[in-house]
Parts: structure tokens; sequence; C-alpha cells
């Protein structure tokens, strides 16, 4: 249950926000059922929110939906990859219909329409998350097929086809609530599906939900919405850096700190035979010498390994900086007592090619301040020496993970600033700072 607590949180502080909306939309009109207005009210907040969270950075849903449409493609054989190539295009829109389809449903406006296209959502939602979630499930081809032989030589039946391993899933984050708040899919599942039954409760008692606006009111603010949120979104990957940051990259991030693992603590337990009767015991790490001496037990060669405390995976996992020799330059890159400068282009053909312009900027306050500054990319390193040439670098290009590039800054290219491994600064593209405005944020941070 502890996987939905983060869940029940959000539900209860929508359904808290439904009982209040209710409350005060009733100084004006009085539901004729109470139950059913708390419940489109609840639904509404919740979907205003979960849009809100994603907008903050429509790039990060749209890598999730690229996701979903590579695992679809893995699964089924077929290519998906003109949607995958449309994911940013269906993240905004999916995030702004989201926002208005939950700002109509505490309106009333047009309630057959919003509950129906409500509910395609949901169906849609509910696919994608089921789909990811099932996937976790191993199918009897798991075992190769002398295992299997050997396990029904055994007389084992075999129905490891019920068997569920998070770690098979497609998608191991269904990117409901954006970076905000990570659910793996089989939480959200069921949490779709408990939606779809409050939307069949909203459908059967439709004649309750009534219109709290005027009708032409009602249209100016739903048009009025989607123009705000269409803006919204667009301010946080194409004009800007996201509103807000969930990453583990963010400003006043350790970076050095979020790669250390805590592993869990366990408590190590080891099967023993006696020799005489057949009799075994567990014995516990602190008694293993002795019970490896005595004559009269024989170890099984079985452990049997208790976790006493779970332990904490590292926050980034997937950091890594290689050069045209393959040499790992991370360590080199982190460790750095001064300031340095990262370039990222998860792309470079596809990065805006003026931007790089300005880093020559950066480039020499580097220089002239002896800082260091490197550049990571995807792209192979034969292409990059032309680019590099091009667009005269004098900086290195070293090799990255395209999701570590990706997750640290939402603009291609994008600028960091870091200082011991901690995060100090971050600029989108088409903001990128000239000599003058680098030296005086610099200050600003001594």
């Amino acid at each position: 249950m502890e996987a939905f607590g983060p869940v029940f949180k959000i539900f209860g502080g929508s359904f808290l926000a439904g009982i209040v909306i209710a409350y005060l939309k009733s100084f004006i009109k009085k539901p004729s059922n109470w139950s059913i207005e708390i419940l489109s009210n609840f639904l509404g907040a919740l979907f205003i929110f979960s849009g809100f969270v994603k907008g903050i950075d429509p790039l990060g849903t749209s890598y999730k939906m690229k996701d979903y449409f590579d695992a679809f493609s893995q699964f089924t054989g077929f290519s998906f990859e003109w949607l995958a190539n449309m994911s940013t295009f269906f993240a905004v829109s999916m995030i702004v219909l989201e926002i208005v389809l939950g700002i109509a449903l505490i309106i009333g406006f047009k309630k057959k329409t919003t509950i129906g296209i409500s509910a395609a959502m949901m169906i849609f939602f509910t696919v994608l998350t089921g789909f990811t979630y099932l996937t976790g499930f191993i199918n009897p081809d798991y075992y190769d097929i002398t295992t299997r032989h050997e396990l029904q030589a055994a007389g084992e039946h075999i129905q490891v086809f019920v068997k569920y391993d998070k770690l098979q899933m497609k998608v191991t984050d269904c990117g409901c609530f954006g970076d905000f708040l990570k659910l793996e899919p089989r939480v959200t599942f069921l949490k779709d599906v408990f939606l779809m039954f409050v939307l069949l409760a909203l459908f059967l008692g439709m004649r309750h939900i009534k219109p709290f606006l005027g009708n032409t009111f009602s249209w100016m603010k739903i048009g009025g919405s989607i123009l705000f949120f269409l803006l919204f979104c667009f301010s946080n990957y194409i004009w800007g850096l996201p509103l807000v940051d969930f990453r583990p990259y963010k400003i006043g991030k350790n970076i050095v700190e979020q790669r250390v693992e805590v592993p869990d603590k366990l408590d190590y337990g080891f099967t023993f035979e006696n020799m005489e009767t057949g009799e075994t015991k567990r014995v516990a790490m602190a008694d293993y010498t002795a019970a490896k001496t005595d004559p009269m037990w024989d170890f099984t060669g079985d452990q049997d390994n208790i976790v006493l405390e779970k332990g904490i995976p590292a926050k980034i996992a997937n950091f890594g900086a290689y050069n045209e020799d393959g040499f790992d330059m991370t360590d080199d890159i982190l460790y750095n007592d001064s300031y340095s400068f990262w370039v990222l282009s998860k792309s470079l053909s596809k990065s805006n090619v003026e931007a790089w312009t300005d880093l020559n900027a950066v480039s020499a306050y580097a220089i002239e301040n002896d800082f260091s500054m490197f550049a990571f990319m995807t792209t192979n390193f034969e292409d990059a020496e032309i680019f590099r040439h091009e667009q005269q670098c004098t900086y290195p290009f070293y090799q990255a993970d395209e999701t570590f590039i990706k997750t640290v800054i939402r603009s291609n290219p994008g600028l960091v600033l870091l200082k011991n491994g901690v995060v100090m600064g971050k600029w989108h593209h088409g903001d990128f700072p000239n000599k003058e405005e680098i030296d005086s944020y610099i200050q600003s941070l001594n």
C-alpha cells in the first residue's frame, strides 16, 4: 500500500478541493445532488492539477509519450515512428485538453460532450498504463526449455505467467503527473480504473450537473483557457525552461551525492543440514563461522537474505561522459572545484544553430577565467567534429546518454553552470548570457 500513498494524498487534496468548490458554488446556485456535484468538482480539480504539473514541463511528457510509442512498436512489431515524431504535439494537446476538461467539469459546461471526451481520454490513459503494467507479467517462455523440462520432471506445475516483475515493463513510469510525482504503471492503472467508475457515476447522474455560468461566458472561459494554457506550455519549452524544475539536476542539487546508492540492509541467512538427522536450520551471519566448523552440520549452499530496511536507489544512474577514445571522463568533469560550463545537445543536427554562436562568448569567458567547458551530445564523433569546425567550438565534445541529456535541461542546446558537482545555473538556448551577464551572475553567487 506504500506505493499508493502519494495517490491517496493527491486524491484527498482533489476531493477536499471538490467539497470547497461545491460549497462556494452553492451560494450562487444550490446543487440538486451534492454527491454528483462534489464528484464532478473532484474530477475537475484532479484534471487541472494533473494537466498543470505536466504543462510545467511539456517536453518531459513528450519524451514519455515517445517511450510509449516505442514500446508499442517493440511489442506489436508495427512502426509507430510517425506518432513518436509527433509526440510533442500530442503532449501539448493532451495537457491543454486535460486542463480544459477539468474547468468544464467544474462549471458544468456541455456536460454530455465533456463527460464523453473525459471518458475517451481516460480509456486512452487506462490502455497506456494497462499495457505497460501487463508487460510486467512474465510469460511461460521466461524459463528456457531445459529448465522447464527439469521442473516438469520434478513434478512442478509451471505457471510463471502470473509472476510480476516491474523490471520487465516496457515503460517504468506512467508520466501522468510529470516529474512532480513518478508512479509505476501498476499504481496508475488501478487509479485510472477507479476514475472510470467516477466517470460512470457522473454519466448516470448527469441530469444533476447544471451549468454554473451563462453560455456566452462559459464559451469565453473555455476559449480563454485554451489560449492561456497553450501559451503556458510554449513558455516552458519553446521560449524558456520549465517554470519549476522537478528533476534531480535543478539549481542547487548536488549531482555527485545523487549518484550514490544506499543498498538494502539485509539479514544474511545460511541453510545448514545436520549430517545425522537431516534436519535443516537457518544460521545468521554472526553464527556462520561456528556452524561452518561444526562437523555435524553441512552448508547446503542455500542462502536466505531477509531485507530489514529497503535501500535508496541512486537518483542519477545514467550519468557518464566518454571522449572519442572511449575513456570515461565522468570523474574529471564532476570533481571540479572550480566553475565549469556544460553545453548539452540531444542532437546536434536538430539543435538551434544560431545559439552555438552565442556560446562562443561563454567559451571566451571560460578561457579568460580558467574555467572548464564541455559539450555533451549523442552524435557520433565524426559528425561532431565537422559540427565543431563549422561552429568554431574550442571546447571538447563528449558522448553521453540521450536520456541523461534530455533530463538535465529541456533545451537543445542548453547551458548549465556547475561547481563541485553542484548545479549553479541553467539557461535555455533562447536566453544564453553574454560575458557581462555571466560575470554578474557568478559574482552574485559569491
